[in-house]
């Protein structure tokens, strides 16, 4: 995609790393989910995946506005291969402190149950 698009590999690479934190705020939820209730874990983690896709898909075509666009993590990571960006650190880094704080408390929910096999 890199090479079709003016030639500028590095550009479309960050760009597409853009989504990283927004992809690491979805496995903080699930691993969140994971912790809090294991049995409906996995369910839920897709539900939540493919709500948040809809979302996306309902900002494409400006079908959404306002509260409901801010639940989806991918509405927030920056346009960066639009020319007038301004500085797109500050939607990552939010991205980012959000998927940390959800990766540990669904890992200290999990250190909270009792993992060891019944003999």
């Amino acid at each position: 995609a890199g090479l079709a698009y003016d030639g500028d590999v590095a550009r479309v690479a960050g760009a597409t790393l853009a989504y990283l934190p927004a992809v690491w705020t979805v496995v903080g939820i699930a691993t969140l989910l994971f912790g809090m209730l294991p049995r409906l874990a996995a369910a839920a983690s897709w539900t939540v995946l493919g709500l948040f896709l809809v979302v996306d898909l309902l900002a494409e075509f400006k079908l959404a506005t306002g509260i409901v666009l801010n639940l989806s993590p991918f509405v927030h990571v920056p346009a960066m291969l639009l020319d007038g960006v301004s500085s797109p650190v500050a939607p990552l880094l939010g991205l980012t402190v959000v998927a940390v704080t959800l990766a540990t408390a669904g890992l200290a929910f999990l250190r909270r149950r009792d993992l060891m096999p019944s003999a």
